[in-house]
């Protein structure tokens, strides 16, 4: 957490297999570009916060909960208190729930190379067939997820600890993560890879895979299909792009995407396809840059939270 005005407060979300020192380049000076008190925290299964034992609560619409609950927490915080959620990749899903749970209260959502499929916002209607077909091919997919990972959940812990505890590991995926290959440095790699050095990682980690393959709402998903009145359950990713088309439309926040033009994990087109698409986006591009710009070019990075400071609520 950085001190700052409490007129605003910054909430930071990392991406997959990050942590808050993720942000290490960012969140010291995040309160004077942007006039606020700025946090970022630990989602379940990742860095050193706790790790619950029901996996419904490492679904990244139910840690929106806890960074809301998080902020609010703080003393100076007050219901009038506005916030400005930044999510980087998987952490931008997490971002727009936690946005949509307090629309009021959001200044502006800044989402970094989100990982959102823009093909998404085509999706049209369904049959009544396609409808159970779906819901049945979900449900299954949940029970088989589950009785796989009962039964070999030793070995595939056992896996984990023998890849992601290896530094190896760690570079590999960081380069491809970075497009100057000479930043990932001994440093990078061991923030990166330190919250893998506790004792427990395996189980959250674990739990936070079996959340994103199997989620609990797909629970009974068949037979929810045969009632009409019963929502279709969805992916996460499905409702996290039909809450930022809410926010954007309904609620009118502005939104800023920053994207890095050499990104190999998330294309910057699919960015620029959602700004086609909605309204009150803008993308911001950075040149000879991978999936993490906030680490490649913390200070351009900045330079573009600053100048999102005149188009806040």
């Amino acid at each position: 957490h950085a001190a700052g005005p409490q007129s605003r407060e910054a909430v930071f979300f990392h991406g997959f297999g990050a942590n808050t020192e993720s942000w290490e380049k960012i969140l010291p000076w995040a309160p004077y570009r942007l006039d606020c008190a700025a946090t970022a925290f630990d989602l379940p299964g990742f860095g050193l916060t706790q790790r619950p034992s029901r996996f419904r609560d490492y679904e990244l619409r139910n840690t929106s909960l806890l960074a809301n609950a998080l902020v609010d927490s703080f003393p100076d915080v007050t219901s009038n208190t506005k916030k400005v959620m930044v999510g980087h990749s998987l952490g931008a899903i997490s971002a727009i729930f936690a946005a949509h749970k307090q629309p009021e209260r959001v200044a502006g959502l800044v989402l970094v190379a989100p990982s959102i499929g823009a093909r998404l916002l085509t999706l049209g209607g369904q049959t009544r067939f396609t409808k159970r077909l779906r819901a049945y091919g979900a449900e299954t997919r949940v029970r088989a997820v589950r009785v796989v990972g009962f039964l070999l959940r030793p070995f595939l812990q056992f896996l984990l600890r023998r890849w992601c505890a290896n530094s190896r590991f760690w570079e590999n995926g960081l380069q491809r993560a970075f497009h100057n290959k000479s930043k990932v440095t001994d440093n990078t790699i061991f923030r990166y890879r330190r919250p893998m050095l506790v004792r427990g990682w395996t189980h959250g980690f674990y739990q936070f895979a079996q959340s994103r393959f199997a989620p609990w709402r797909y629970q009974d998903a068949f037979w929810h299909a045969l009632d009409s009145n019963v929502p279709r359950p969805r992916t996460e990713l499905i409702m996290a792009i039909e809450l930022m088309r809410e926010l954007a439309e309904k609620h009118q926040i502005p939104i800023k995407i920053i994207h890095g033009v050499n990104d190999s994990v998330t294309p910057l087109e699919n960015s620029e396809e959602i700004a086609l698409r909605l309204p009150n986006v803008q993308v911001v591009a950075f040149e000879e840059c991978g999936h993490i710009p906030h680490e490649e070019f913390p200070h351009k990075f900045l330079d573009e939270l600053e100048k999102f400071k005149t188009d806040l609520k």
